[in-house]
């Protein structure tokens, strides 16, 4: 794999308490890449020596992510957008999505050499309507279909591609990858999904059915 150079991180503040990982992570790649990028939210912390951004910089070639679950999911738009891999270094609760613990990321040190392998995850993407001509939303963990109104009701019919169809009635249906399958789907009864499986997890939440 071609050689890291220039990084992105983003840590979660509240669970990366004084920014103890996010520094090591600085000292352990300051002088074996170029740049070190840092939200610009997170510039009170006075890191150094990093670059603290507004817009993200569209010339990064990796985004490491130190937080859980919803740490990873909230880059994965960035990711999405400008095709770069994601590294998840855990300090949430689950750690389903990241691919370290806190006591590994001396193995950071492989990126620099090109050291690593790049894994694939599963996308969604919705149409909505009569929307063929407009953009399609993408979404690394899952899409929610639900009333307008709190706590109504909706009666939904799942297909897939015509070959099979099932009805609920539900307050509201979690369309999920597996990768957003220990969200909101995991929260209304659904299954946690291998990130390598290429499926879709339709859960119902509070279905009125036995």
């Amino acid at each position: 794999m071609k050689p890291i150079r220039k990084v992105v991180i983003m840590p979660n503040g509240a669970r990366d308490i004084e920014y103890l990982v996010t520094k090591r992570i600085c000292n352990l790649l300051c002088g074996r890449v170029s740049r070190i990028y840092i939200p610009n939210i997170h510039e009170t912390s006075k890191i150094s020596p990093v670059e603290y951004f507004r817009d993200f910089p569209e010339d990064a070639d990796v985004i490491i992510v130190i937080g859980g679950d919803g740490s990873v999911l909230d880059a994965g738009k960035y990711a999405i957008k400008h095709d770069i891999p994601i590294i998840g270094i855990n300090k949430g609760h689950l750690g389903y999505l990241t691919q370290l613990e806190e006591t590994d990321i001396e193995k950071l040190l492989m990126l620099p050499d090109g050291k690593y392998e790049i894994t694939n995850r599963m996308l969604l993407s919705v149409n909505i309507g009569d929307s063929d001509n407009k953009e399609k939303p993408l979404a690394m963990n899952d899409f929610v279909l639900s009333h307008i109104k709190t706590g109504e009701m909706i009666t939904f019919s799942v297909s897939d591609g015509g070959r099979s169809s099932l009805e609920y009635s539900a307050d509201a249906l979690v369309i999920s990858t597996p990768s957003g399958s220990t969200g909101y789907s995991l929260s209304g009864g659904g299954p946690v999904l291998s990130s390598e499986l290429e499926a879709i997890c339709v859960t119902p939440i509070a279905p009125h059915s036995l």
